[in-house]
C-alpha cells in the first residue's frame, strides 16, 4: 500500500488542476472548496494520520466543490461578479 498516497496526491493535483482551468467560466468557489479538501486530506494522511474525522471533512469539501463545480455554473456565475446586472 506504499504505493497509494502518491496516486492519491497525483489524483488530487489532476482534479485541482481541471478545477482552475474551469475557474473562469464557473467561479473560484467550487476551487476554493475543493483546495480546502485536499489540504486537509494531506494533512489527515501526513500530519494527523489516526485522525478519521479529518478525512472524512476533507473528502466531504472535494465532493462537494466538485458538485458545484458542475451543478452551479450558471448560479455561481451571477453570484460572485461574472455577469454585471443592469438595472432599467
Amino acid at each position: 500500500m506504499g504505493w497509494l498516497l502518491p496516486v492519491l496526491f497525483m489524483m488530487l493535483g489532476v482534479h485541482m488542476f481541471l478545477l482552475l482551468r474551469r475557474a473562469a467560466r464557473v467561479g473560484y468557489l467550487p476551487f476554493f472548496i475543493s483546495l480546502l479538501g485536499a489540504l486537509s486530506l494531506i494533512a489527515a494522511r501526513v500530519l494527523f494520520p489516526s485522525e478519521q474525522s479529518l478525512l472524512m471533512v476533507g473528502m466531504a469539501f472535494i465532493i462537494g466543490g466538485s458538485l458545484l463545480n458542475s451543478l452551479a455554473a450558471g448560479r455561481l456565475r451571477f453570484a460572485f461578479g461574472k455577469q454585471q446586472i443592469t438595472q432599467s
